[in-house]
């Protein structure tokens, strides 16, 4: 099967000082994407959770008794309005399900599909009332088939989504979370590369510089001043601290002279790696990846269900990400 009829997204690259499995924020604009963002509409989620996340720094896995019923309003009860955005796979016989797509989806081939199991084994949604052969773009194989990408609206059972309407796949709006700029208070410093090998093998010593200083800083991410048609723009490295920015600025910048800034963050890249293993541990089908620039640990679920908030609501380090989203009225 060639790639051309694979179902397929945005193909999103991690920034370079993003933790791999892994918009603007004027006048920057962030270039480190969130992974996943095409397998899930967050949008219903937007600033309500943000406000939720972004308390004083403790423990990335403090409980919480209350948030969870302080949001009820994203959480997906039964008879609810929703909408997702993915990929539909239904075997010969089964139930057609929405699937989680990260980036380009790439289908393997029957031969490894009988080797490795069905496809689609993380996160996904089954569905009701859709006759899946005539979705757009559907290739069956002999064992399964499956659609492009699409976005989908229903109505919540309990246990799928009763299907009322597809369409084509409809980027979800632009996302409330934006990765941390540089603070104010302490501008960026430092000239733009001139070449590219010289510019790698700085960011090579940085990165090392920041590993060996877990506990002050936490890796860093690229951001741009976007240019105008005769301006290629300016690239900025943003370094995630507990400390004080203008110090770790200047600290940094007597080493890699290149321009970098600092922001402040709240969680080290190991306590984030640490909430995202614990959770995987316990639900291996939900797709976890740490965003350093965001500080956060984004969580693909199947859908915002009170069960699954009353999870989530212990990891203050949590950004649920769910394929199947409550209808934002």
């Amino acid at each position: 099967m060639d790639d051309h009829n694979m179902p397929s997204g945005d193909g999103e690259s991690d920034s370079p000082g993003t933790a791999p499995s892994s918009a603007p924020a004027s006048p920057l604009r962030i270039r480190a994407h969130w992974r996943g963002l095409t397998g899930a509409g967050l949008v219903a989620l937007g600033s309500i959770l943000i406000v939720v996340l972004l308390a004083a720094r403790s423990s990335p896995a403090a409980p919480s008794t209350t948030r969870g019923q302080e949001h009820s309003d994203v959480i997906v009860r039964v008879n609810d309005e929703v909408v997702g955005r993915g990929s539909v796979i239904a075997e010969r016989i089964g139930t057609p399900r929405l699937c989680y797509v990260n980036g380009v989806m790439r289908m393997p081939r029957e031969s490894e599909i009988e080797l490795s199991g069905p496809p689609c084994p993380q996160a996904s949604v089954n569905l009701k009332g859709v006759n899946p052969v005539e979705l757009p773009h559907w290739t069956q194989w002999t064992k399964f088939g499956f659609s492009d990408m699409i976005t989908i609206r229903g109505r919540w059972t309990g246990d799928a989504v009763d299907v009322r309407g597809v369409g084509p796949y409809e980027r979800p709006p632009l996302d409330a979370r934006h990765g941390r700029a540089c603070d104010p208070a302490a501008p960026p410093v430092g000239r733009q590369p001139t070449s590219e090998l010289e510019y790698e093998s700085a960011l090579s010593g940085l990165a090392a510089a920041l590993r060996a200083k877990p506990d002050l800083y936490t890796g860093y991410w690229v951001t741009t001043v976007p240019g105008t048609a005769d301006d290629a723009g300016q690239r900025i490295i943003v370094v995630g601290t507990f400390g004080d920015t203008k110090t770790a600025r200047d600290d940094l910048a007597r080493e890699f002279h290149y321009a970098i800034c600092a922001a402040t963050v709240e969680f080290t890249e190991a306590e984030l790696e640490q909430v995202k293993a614990e959770i995987a541990q316990a639900h291996p089908s939900w797709v976890l990846n740490v965003h350093l620039d965001v500080n956060r640990v984004s969580v693909v679920v199947p859908i915002l269900d009170q069960a699954t908030m009353d999870i989530l609501a212990r990891y203050r380090s949590v950004v649920p990400d769910p394929l199947v989203s409550k209808v934002d009225r």
